[in-house]
């Protein structure tokens, strides 16, 4: 399949013409949500699903225009953190009266430069804030920003990956923990900086898990943080991006969950280790392993039937979950997880014919919420709607004696025969 499977708009358009509020929010968090779904609920009464609507990158410019001069400060900022808020909009919430709509815009990567270098005048030091951590601010704002002498601006500059190298130079002067641990979250941090933090720390715990971490930890550090005496460190270093295998290897065998945790997250840990910690004791182990989209298919496949719901619904996510996985997430206890497993790339064809028979062979109260969810596909049946509608209108299924069952498996010989004489 593509990147945008024909099948998953149609599950959202389908989950959003429902009366139940929280699939509504459901639809308007995924991606893909199809934008006349987002115009209706940018318009409509749950003020909730409006600011979900409002946030969305597929929202349309019609939309974010109208909503930038609304009387709601709050939707306004929601207007304003939107990426694909066309360039005069945010020029003009730049200006606005509310602090909060002005930082949203000063927070924008898609804000404008010119637009950002006028900001540097705000008075307002959360907008200052906001404006010292936008990674497109232009050079010569930062030096505007050093100079206001904010202890709290300059670690906002430190950690953004676009702060010019004098400044991080002269941040590393002295030593205080926030402007250190500032400077290791920005990501284009040099190995020499990192060497240096890590030395005036002087074996603080706080630092050296940030350096373990970073994508350019010095090679030297690197190989004692993972035998680091600290499991705190030997987690940090497995999330480190640039972790060698051999080291992951190690890392997954520890005594301690997250350290083999950090390790089940990895897409470099070898296949055979990711397989063994599909299989850990411990669940908040195996939620990574269902998340990593590196662990092989057969590995997904049986975290499908783990006994945590947490593991499925995490799998349910994973872009990389088979379809063999998707066909028993179908029928999962867990509705979220179902709901997930519809809209999952893969759940097409396959899949969804063979959840649907699987509960039409021994419906009972519980598979009927299921086949009821398996309705929005556009895969499902045609010739099982009516009968669906019928059996839950009349509330046929009871406890115990499914008196809905006949009409269910009449419906679903009624598909396979229609199937039959079409092929």
């Amino acid at each position: 399949m593509g990147d945008k499977p024909p099948h998953v708009p149609e599950v959202l358009c389908a989950f959003a013409a429902s009366d139940t509020p929280w699939l509504h929010h459901f639809v308007l968090r995924h991606p893909l949500c199809p934008a006349s779904v987002i115009e209706r609920f940018a318009a409509g009464p749950d003020y909730q699903a409006k600011l979900l609507a409002l946030k969305h990158s597929n929202c349309p410019e019609g939309i974010i225009r109208k909503y930038a001069e609304n009387s709601d400060c709050t939707v306004r900022k929601t207007v304003a953190a939107n990426v694909r808020a066309p360039e005069d909009v945010l020029a003009s919430l730049g200006w606005d009266r509310h602090e909060k709509v002005r930082a949203a815009v000063a927070r924008n990567e898609a804000t404008p430069c010119r637009v950002l270098q006028k900001m540097a005048g705000d008075r307002d030091l959360w907008v200052l804030r906001q404006l010292a951590a936008n990674p497109r601010l232009p050079k010569g704002v930062y030096y505007e920003l050093e100079a206001a002498g904010e202890r709290i601006l300059l670690e906002e500059m430190a950690a953004n990956a676009g702060c010019p190298g004098d400044i991080i130079f002269r941040a590393t002067a002295g030593y205080k923990y926030e402007t250190a641990a500032a400077l290791i979250c920005n990501p284009s941090l040099p190995e020499f900086v990192l060497a240096r933090l890590t030395a005036k720390a002087k074996g603080d715990i706080r630092i050296v898990q940030r350096v373990a971490c970073h994508k350019n930890c010095p090679p030297k550090l690197a190989t004692g943080f993972a035998a680091h005496r600290e499991p705190v460190v030997r987690a940090a270093y497995g999330r480190n991006p640039n972790c060698p295998p051999e080291l992951l290897r190690k890392l997954a065998a520890d005594t301690i969950a997250a350290v083999r945790e950090s390790a089940a997250a990895h897409a470099e840990t070898p296949a055979e280790e990711l397989a063994r910690l599909g299989r850990d004791e411990e669940a908040r182990v195996r939620i990574q392993v269902a998340w990593n989209k590196a662990v092989p298919s057969c590995t997904l496949a049986e975290l499908a039937a783990d006994r945590d719901y947490r593991v499925r619904s995490r799998l349910a996510k994973n872009p990389a979950c088979p379809q063999t996985a998707v066909t028993v997430l179908l029928l999962d206890t867990y509705r979220t997880t179902r709901l997930r497993a519809l809209v999952h790339p893969n759940c097409y064809g396959g899949p969804l014919q063979r959840g649907v028979e699987a509960v039409c062979s021994s419906p009972s109260r519980h598979d009927a919420q299921v086949l009821q969810d398996l309705a929005y596909h556009p895969e499902f049946p045609p010739h099982l709607k009516p009968v669906l509608f019928v059996v839950g209108r009349l509330n046929l299924w009871v406890d115990g004696a499914p008196n809905g069952t006949g009409l269910i498996v009449s419906g679903w010989r009624c598909f396979k025969s229609a199937s039959r004489t079409t092929l």
